[in-house]
């Protein structure tokens, strides 16, 4: 059973640590990578997403985006 999404709205944003507001904390950056496992990227291939199909363009993809931020939106 795959787990990739299907679609570009499946995919989920990743969580950032959360930060009291007016907290003046400064964030080793790469501390917190260490701490979450990330690592530098060797092939930025690997960052491209196949999730729109090929035969739409990109006006399709942008309509559809802005549709759902008005669907979250309202």
């Amino acid at each position: 059973m795959s787990t990739e999404p299907t679609s570009w709205q499946d995919v989920s944003p990743p969580t950032a640590p959360v930060i009291p507001s007016g907290s003046r904390k400064r964030i080793d950056v790469q501390a917190l990578a260490r701490q979450q496992g990330v690592e530098p990227i060797e092939d930025p291939d690997v960052l491209r997403g196949d999730f729109w199909p090929e035969d739409e363009s990109i006006d399709d993809f942008l309509r559809e985006l802005r549709a759902s931020r008005r669907d979250t939106m309202s």
